[in-house]
C-alpha cells in the first residue's frame, strides 16, 4: 500500500486542533459510528477529508451510507443521491489519487459499481469496433465525455461531473488495474436496477437489524393503524417491533427469489409486479434503456418474466428506424423495447387493452433453460428460457 500524505490544509480552529493531537488515528479509530457521522456533519463534509484519511473501510461506508441515502418527504422509501457520491469523490482526491483508489477499492465491488453505474455508462470492447458505436452518442453524448478504459468504451451521464468520473476511473485504472478492468465487465453485462435493488435491500436490512425503522415501514404501520386498534395490533401474535413488519406480511413477497424487484418491498416502482397477469412491468436499466416484463402471478402475487429478445417478423422498417440500423434488431431486453416502442409510460398497462398485444406462435420451437445473465443473486438458477439451436 502506497504511503498516504495529508493534502488540503485545515481551515477550521476545530478541525486544527484535532489534527494537532496525536491521538487523532486511535481516536478516529475508534470513534462508534453514529458519533463519526455526527462529527463529520459538523465539520462538513468538504473538509472532512484530512478525518477521512484516518477512518477505516467499515466507518468510510456508514459515512458514505449516510450522505448517499435519503428519504425525499415522510413515509417515503429512501433513494440513492448520486450527487453526493460525486461530492464525495472530490473530498477522497484531495487527499491523492492513490488514496481516492484505496479507499474505493476498500469499499467493495458492488458498492463502488453501483455508484459508479449512475455516473457513466460502459460498452463492451466489441462495440467499439461495431455499428454499435454509431449508435451510442445517443445515449452517452459527445465524445469529449467519454474514453477509453481497460478496452472499455466509458461515457459520461453527467457530462458536468465527467472530469472527477474519469480522474477517479483512471486512479482504478493506475493503482488497480485488475479491480477496474472486473467493474467495468460488471457495468457492461449486469443490469444497474437488479444491482440497486439488491444493495438498497441489503442496505434496508441491516439497518432494520440494529433496530432501525424504515420510512416506508412507518408510514405503513401508521395508515394500519387508521383501519385497525392499536390495541389489537399490540397483543397480537408475532408483531412489535412496529407489529414484526406487519405491513410486509400484507403486501405479497418474492421469498422464492431474491433477484426479483419485489423481494423486499412494495414501492410505487413495483406496483405493476403485484398484478395482475398480463400485467406489464417496464423499468430502465443503468437509467438508459427499458426493459419489459410481463406478470405471471395473480393479484398481490409479485411474479413477472423478463422478456429479453426477440425476432422481429413485421414492422421492420418501423424497428429498424427506431434502431438506427438494420440487423441486431431485438436481440437484448433494451433492443427489443426500443425496436417496439415500449417505455415507462406502459407500465401497468394490459396485454391487450393496453398498447401491447401478445399472440401465441404458429411454430413450436424447443426450448432450452440456462443460469441468468445481468444479475448479482441466484444467478446460478437455471430461469433464463432460450429457444435451442439459434
Amino acid at each position: 500500500m502506497a504511503q498516504r500524505s495529508l493534502v488540503r490544509t485545515p481551515t477550521s480552529k476545530f478541525l486544527n486542533t484535532l489534527l494537532n493531537n496525536p491521538e487523532l488515528p486511535t481516536f478516529i479509530e475508534h470513534l462508534e459510528t453514529p458519533t463519526l457521522n455526527k462529527l463529520i456533519e459538523h465539520v462538513g463534509p468538504e473538509d472532512a477529508g484530512p478525518l477521512i484519511f484516518y477512518t477505516t473501510d467499515r466507518q468510510l461506508r456508514s459515512i458514505l451510507d449516510e450522505s448517499l441515502w435519503a428519504s425525499l418527504a415522510p413515509g417515503k422509501p429512501e433513494t440513492h443521491r448520486p450527487e453526493e457520491f460525486i461530492r464525495w469523490l472530490y473530498v477522497l482526491q484531495e487527499q491523492g489519487e492513490t488514496f481516492l483508489a484505496e479507499r474505493l477499492v476498500g469499499l467493495g465491488i458492488d458498492y463502488v459499481l453501483l455508484n459508479f453505474a449512475q455516473l457513466a455508462a460502459v460498452n463492451p470492447p466489441q462495440a467499439i469496433m461495431s455499428e454499435e458505436y454509431e449508435v451510442l452518442e445517443q445515449y452517452a453524448g459527445p465524445a469529449a465525455y467519454a474514453e477509453e478504459f481497460s478496452g472499455y468504451y466509458v461515457t459520461a451521464v453527467y457530462d458536468e461531473e465527467w472530469d472527477i468520473t474519469r480522474a477517479a476511473l483512471a486512479a482504478l485504472q493506475a493503482e488497480d488495474p485488475d479491480f477496474l478492468d472486473h467493474m467495468l465487465y460488471r457495468m457492461s453485462h449486469d443490469d444497474g436496477y437488479y444491482l440497486m435493488h439488491d444493495i438498497a435491500g441489503d442496505r434496508r436490512d441491516s439497518k432494520e437489524s440494529a433496530g432501525y425503522v424504515t420510512p416506508e415501514s412507518a408510514r405503513a404501520f401508521l395508515e394500519l393503524t387508521r383501519q385497525t386498534s392499536l390495541a389489537s395490533l399490540a397483543i397480537g401474535e408475532n408483531h412489535d417491533p412496529v407489529s414484526r413488519r406487519y405491513f410486509s406480511q400484507l403486501g405479497a413477497r418474492s421469498h422464492d427469489d431474491p433477484a426479483s424487484h419485489a423481494s423486499t418491498s412494495r414501492t410505487e416502482r413495483n406496483e405493476p409486479m403485484f398484478g395482475p397477469a398480463g400485467t406489464l412491468y417496464v423499468y430502465r436499466a443503468y437509467g438508459i434503456h427499458w426493459c419489459v416484463n410481463i406478470v405471471t402471478g395473480g393479484a398481490d402475487d409479485p411474479q413477472a418474466v423478463l422478456i429479453r429478445g426477440g425476432i422481429v417478423s413485421k414492422g421492420t422498417t418501423l424497428a429498424t428506424t427506431r434502431r438506427g440500423r438494420t440487423d441486431h434488431l431485438a436481440d437484448g431486453p433494451g433492443k427489443l423495447c426500443q425496436a417496439l416502442g415500449i417505455d415507462g409510460s406502459m407500465s401497468g398497462s394490459l396485454i391487450g387493452s393496453g398498447p401491447v398485444s401478445v399472440a401465441l406462435s404458429l411454430r413450436q420451437p424447443d426450448y432450452e433453460t440456462t443460469p441468468r445473465i445481468g444479475i448479482s443473486k441466484a444467478m446460478e438458477r437455471p430461469w433464463r428460457f432460450v429457444e435451442a439451436n439459434r
